[in-house]
């Protein structure tokens, strides 16, 4: 069985990670981009959003049995596979987790 807790608690950072991105999302480029800290907001807010979307689907995976992820963009994939999502959704989900592990591993060749 699924815990809603655990649920609730990973899409509430979904949800105010996507509030931060939509308020940077209203400025021009050059103003963005003339704070350094709204980069590091934006990367942030990405990581934190593309690790509880990937939490919830490990965990919807995980409750259900069906099987292990080797990877974050592989949770997606058996989200997919199993009709939890669409597959056009997973492919978006699996960039989006893809562009996280860019972010966390090689936070040099992340430009904005």
């Amino acid at each position: 069985m699924l815990d809603r807790n655990v649920l609730l608690t990973q899409l509430s950072f979904v949800q105010q990670a996507h509030r931060r991105l939509e308020r940077l999302a209203q400025l021009d480029e050059e103003a963005f981009l003339a704070n350094e800290d709204n980069i590091d907001v934006a990367q942030n807010r990405l990581r934190i959003a593309a690790e509880a979307a990937a939490d919830i689907g490990r965990h919807i995976v995980a409750r259900m049995g069906w099987g292990t992820p080797t990877s974050y963009p592989d949770v997606f994939v058996r989200l997919a596979t199993h009709g939890v999502l669409s597959p056009s959704l997973a492919e978006r989900m699996g960039e989006l987790a893809r562009f996280r592990n860019i972010m966390v591993h090689r936070y040099p060749l992340v430009t904005p």
